[in-house]
Formats: C-alpha cells, structure tokens, sequence
C-alpha cells in the first residue's frame, strides 16, 4: 500500500495571472480609498475650525453634505461657528467705520471736504 504524500510537502501551486492582476488591482483601489478618506477626514477638520475661503468649493459642499448625512449635529455646529465668525467679522467693520466717521466728525477741516480719503488719520 503506498503511503498517499501529504499536503505540506507538496510544492505550492502557481497563483494564476488573473488572480495576481486581481489582487493588485484591489490593493491600488484600497491604498486609494483609504487616501480619499484621510484627506476627507483633514479636511473636516480644517472645516470645523476655519470657514471655506468659498462656500462654492466643490470639496467643501462634498464634505458638508456627508457631514449632514453623518452627523447633523456636527454640521449644525460648523453652521453656527461659521455664523459667529461672520457676525464677528461685521462687528469689526461696524467698528471701524464707527471710528472713522467720529475722528472725521471731529477734524474741522474733513467735514468740508468728503472727497479726501477716509482712513487718512490711522497712519499718524
């Protein structure tokens, strides 16, 4: 009675073209998935802390909609914290013309004249 070899000894058998090409082709959609999500990830984070330079930006509305899907908590937070610095951002303004029509309220000479520049007197 012969002794059947048994399956360790066995020489391991050719991974076929189309299965290697499978694997490779998987592995690259993965490494690049997994890239698209680190960038999405950073990129909510830069979004949470600073508002977009343009509420148009194709990444910005890409990532606001699948915040909104995810967590619409979050989102509204992004929204508030975007509201708060806009109104900041005008209350620095409102303050600013404020200073600049009081200094030119009280210089004689800037009543009769509108047509000099404004913001004259903030470089003396």
């Amino acid at each position: 009675m012969a002794s059947p070899t048994p399956t360790a000894c066995r020489p391991p058998r050719p991974i076929p073209p189309y299965v290697a090409d499978l694997v490779d082709s998987s592995f690259a959609e993965f490494k690049r998935l997994s890239k698209s999500i680190v960038a999405k990830a950073a990129a909510f984070e830069r979004l949470k802390t600073t508002p977009p330079k343009s509420l148009a930006s194709k990444a910005d509305i890409q990532i606001t909609k699948a915040l909104q899907a995810a967590d619409p908590a979050a989102c509204l937070e992004v929204k508030t914290r975007w509201a708060d610095q806009k109104a900041a951002n005008e209350a620095a303004q409102h303050a600013i013309i404020l200073a600049v029509c009081e200094s030119r309220a009280q210089d004689p000479q800037d009543r009769d004249r509108p047509s000099r520049p404004v913001l004259r007197h903030s470089y003396r």
